[in-house]
């Protein structure tokens, strides 16, 4: 992560080791990587150790470190290494104790506010709304299975995403994150450019980055990594012009919050690309 937001976030797929999970990652965003925060909720190996010192980061947070791991990370200059324990009293979910964990914030006047923590009522797929009906109108198609589990993904990264915060997921990757921008057409829009351009830098493809994906127009250069990804938003879509944007890409399926006065016509433009789309009646936005 950099300056509390994600850049990069993997989760287990197949039988991936930790360093492979660490590096798929950091590859989402390698530009971004450089100087990061990189946080693991299981203890740190050997291999992982050696994963970790093949860039440059700046601090590195785990539950515990195995033997032989720190020797490896204490070869890194100015690394910080981070051990944290009760992982699994953190609060997550609605109903979860709160007690003593609040989050503060100060005002420039002094004041300070004081809130608990944001918590979600999405313990799992059973929780998601996936046949949302407005005025007669529903989606006509089923998530797949790897699609209900890339909505979770998306949905819990974007906790950590400035609103406005659209998070593409695939296969368990972060393909791009869109973060703190005023309008969410143009969270979408950041969020395809940055997949264009993590794309063509991963694979050498030359452009200009002042002209970012125009420069590469005409050349017929597509973006695997959006073809079946998942969009999350943090909040509703006051317009159908989001989904027509990322299914221009080839974006499959779309998790989010439902309410708007146009869900109708987002469920429309979802079937008419033959997208699915699950709800969950709940907004995670993210104002810092």
């Amino acid at each position: 992560m950099k300056h509390l937001v994600p850049s990069g976030f993997a989760t287990q797929f197949g039988e991936a080791s930790l360093a492979d999970i660490y590096r798929r990652a950091r590859d989402a965003d390698a530009r971004s990587a450089f100087g990061s925060v990189v946080v693991f909720n299981k203890p740190v190996d050997r291999d992982c150790a050696e994963a970790l010192s093949e860039s440059y980061i700046e601090c590195v947070a785990a539950p515990e470190y195995e033997e032989g791991a720190m020797g490896i990370l204490d070869g890194k200059r100015d690394l910080r290494a981070v051990l944290f324990s009760n992982l699994d009293r953190i609060p997550r979910f609605v109903g979860d104790d709160t007690q003593g964990l609040y989050d503060l914030k100060v005002l420039p006047t002094g004041r300070a506010i004081v809130q608990k923590p944001y918590l979600t009522s999405i313990h799992g797929v059973q929780d998601l709304v996936l046949d949302p009906m407005v005025n007669g109108k529903a989606v006509g198609r089923d998530p797949t299975a790897r699609e209900l589990e890339d909505m979770l993904t998306a949905w819990y990264v974007n906790f950590g995403v400035r609103s406005n915060g659209i998070v593409f997921v695939k296969d368990g990757v972060t393909v791009a994150v869109g973060s703190g921008q005023q309008e969410r057409v143009g969270a979408v829009e950041q969020s395809i450019i940055k997949a264009f351009q993590k794309y063509m830098d991963r694979e050498g493809i030359k452009y200009n980055s002042l002209y970012g994906i125009l420069d590469v127009v005409g050349r017929e250069v597509a973006c695997p990594d959006l073809q079946g990804a998942v969009c999350s938003s943090d909040a509703f879509f006051p317009f159908r012009d989001s989904i027509d944007t990322m299914a221009s890409v080839g974006v499959s399926a779309v998790i989010q919050p439902g309410g708007s006065i146009r869900d109708e016509e987002v469920i429309d433009a979802v079937n008419e690309r033959g997208m699915a789309m699950a709800f969950t009646l709940e907004r995670c936005f993210g104002h810092f």
